[in-house]
C-alpha cells in the first residue's frame, strides 16, 4: 500500500491576506491624515493629548483675559460716548451686538474687581466665565483660591463642558432655594405661634382657658396618632423582623422616643411619675408578696 503524502504544516495558513491587507491600508491612510493634520495645524509636531490639552487651556485662558480687556475698552466707550454713538461704534466698528457687548461689560466688572479670582478664574474660559457671572463675589473668591462652588473645584469646572456647568448651577441654586424656602416656613410657624402667644396672654381668662383647651387638645391628639403610629410600625418588625438588626434598631426607636419624652417633660418642668403610670400601684406587688416571691 503506497505511503500517503504529508504536506508541512504551513501549506493551510489560516491567515486573511486580505484582510489584513485591508487593515494596513487602513492604519497608513489614518497615518496620513494624522500627518496631515500635524503638518496644518500641529506646526509639524506629532500628535500628543497632554501637550494638546495644556495648549488648548493656555489659549482658552487667552481667550477669556482678552475678552475682559475688551470689556474693559467698552465700558470706557459707554461711559463717555452718547447712547447712539455707543451702539454705532460697538455694532458698527466693532461687529458686536448689543447683548453681546453688555456681557462683555458685566464680566468685566464682575471678574476684574480686586482679588484673587481674575488671573485664576481666567482658565476656565470665556464661556464659563459667563456661567458665573450670576454667582457671589465671596464664593468667587473661595473657588480661586482652592475652595468650592456648588460641590465643584476648579479641576471640576475645566473637565466640564460650558453646559455642564450651567446644569451643576442651576442645580445648586435650586437646592439652595429649597432649603431656603423650608427655613423661611419655619420661621413663619415660628413668628405665627409667638403672635399667638401674645394674643392669648392679652385675652380675658375665659378666653384663654378655650384657647388653651383647645390647643392643647389638638397636640396632644397630633401626639398620639403619631405614637400609635410608632408603636404599630415597631410592633410589625419585632413581630416578623428581617434581622435581628431590624427587631433592635425598630426597639431602640421605641425606646429612643419614650425617653425623649421623659427628659422633655423634666426640661419643662412638668413632674411625672413614669413608674406608677406604667404599673399602676393596684398592679404593683405588695410589699409581703415580694418577700414571698424573692423567699
Amino acid at each position: 500500500m503506497p505511503r500517503q503524502k504529508i504536506e508541512p504544516a504551513h501549506a493551510h495558513d489560516p491567515t486573511d491576506t486580505a484582510a489584513v491587507a485591508r487593515g494596513d491600508r487602513a492604519l497608513s491612510a489614518m497615518s496620513g491624515i494624522s500627518a496631515a493634520i500635524a503638518d496644518q495645524y500641529g506646526d509639524g509636531l506629532p500628535y500628543d493629548r497632554a501637550r494638546i490639552v495644556h495648549e488648548a487651556r493656555f489659549f482658552q485662558a487667552q481667550t477669556a483675559e482678552a475678552m475682559l480687556e475688551l470689556g474693559k475698552r467698552l465700558i470706557q466707550l459707554k461711559e463717555n460716548e452718547p447712547h447712539g454713538d455707543f451702539v454705532e461704534i460697538v455694532e458698527e466698528q466693532l461687529g458686536i451686538n448689543s447683548r453681546t457687548a453688555q456681557r462683555f461689560m458685566k464680566a468685566a466688572v464682575k471678574f476684574l474687581l480686586p482679588g484673587p479670582k481674575t488671573t485664576t478664574l481666567s482658565l476656565l474660559g470665556k464661556s464659563k466665565l459667563f456661567e458665573l457671572m450670576d454667582e457671589d463675589d465671596e464664593q468667587l473668591d473661595e473657588l480661586a483660591k482652592g475652595g468650592t462652588l456648588a460641590n465643584l473645584d476648579l479641576d471640576d469646572m475645566q473637565a466640564m463642558s460650558a453646559r455642564e456647568l450651567r446644569q451643576a448651577l442651576k442645580e445648586a441654586r435650586q437646592a439652595v432655594a429649597a432649603k431656603d424656602r423650608v427655613i423661611e416656613k419655619k420661621n413663619k410657624k415660628i413668628d405665627e405661634y409667638q403672635e399667638a402667644e401674645e394674643a392669648r396672654r392679652a385675652a380675658p381668662a375665659p378666653e384663654r382657658e378655650r384657647i388653651q383647651l383647645d390647643s392643647t387638645r389638638d397636640v396632644a391628639i397630633e401626639a398620639e396618632m403619631s405614637l400609635r403610629r410608632l408603636v404599630k410600625t415597631v410592633a410589625l418588625v419585632v413581630d416578623a423582623p428581617a434581622t435581628p438588626s431590624a427587631e433592635l434598631a425598630a426597639r431602640n426607636s421605641a425606646v429612643f422616643v419614650a425617653q425623649l419624652f421623659a427628659d422633655l417633660l423634666n426640661e419643662g418642668g412638668i413632674n411625672v411619675e413614669f413608674e406608677e403610670k406604667v404599673t399602676p400601684h393596684w398592679l404593683q406587688p405588695t410589699a409581703g408578696a415580694s418577700k414571698r416571691a424573692k423567699g
